[in-house]
């Protein structure tokens, strides 16, 4: 067999090209997971809420190096859920009365925008030398540099 009629040479015949085959073709090149219409409504819920824990810390002045937050469905329909939040802040820093006022923010967000319902917020402090949240502090009780600031080289 010389080179060329190798090039050339036609395929082989396939079976049947019906709408089947076609179909498979098209289901195997689909890039996007097949969900329920149920998960994925919950998987979208879930999202919001996630936006929504996020503005509310945003809004208390809490560093996002500082919390881990989870967020639990109750339900199948993706209406009613708990947070969990893991705070890497010491109770001098952000005492008990403000995490429930942060707690009726993420109630009252959720609760207007994408009407869901928190039943609660369930906060956990990280142990003292397990807290990575400390640059807030840190950068707040840095000195500044100034005029009569001597520093090296000076």
């Amino acid at each position: 067999m010389s080179l060329m009629s190798w090039l050339q040479a036609k395929k082989p015949a396939t079976p049947d090209k019906g709408p089947f085959t076609r179909a498979r073709k098209k289901f195997s090149q689909t890039t996007l997971p097949l969900i329920s219409p149920r998960r994925g409504r919950r998987i979208l819920r879930r999202e919001q809420l996630f936006a929504v824990v996020r503005e509310s810390l945003i809004r208390a002045g809490v560093l996002s190096t500082s919390y881990e937050f989870k967020v639990l469905t109750l339900d199948a329909n993706g209406d009613s859920f708990l947070v969990l939040v893991d705070l890497a802040l010491p109770a001098k820093a952000m005492p008990d009365e403000y995490l429930l006022e942060i707690e009726r923010w993420i109630q009252q967000s959720a609760q207007t925008r994408h009407e869901m319902d928190v039943r609660s917020v369930y906060w956990r402090r990280k142990a003292v030398h397990d807290q990575v949240g400390m640059a807030l502090k840190a950068a707040v009780a840095a000195p500044r540099g100034g005029a009569d600031d001597a520093g090296p080289g000076a």
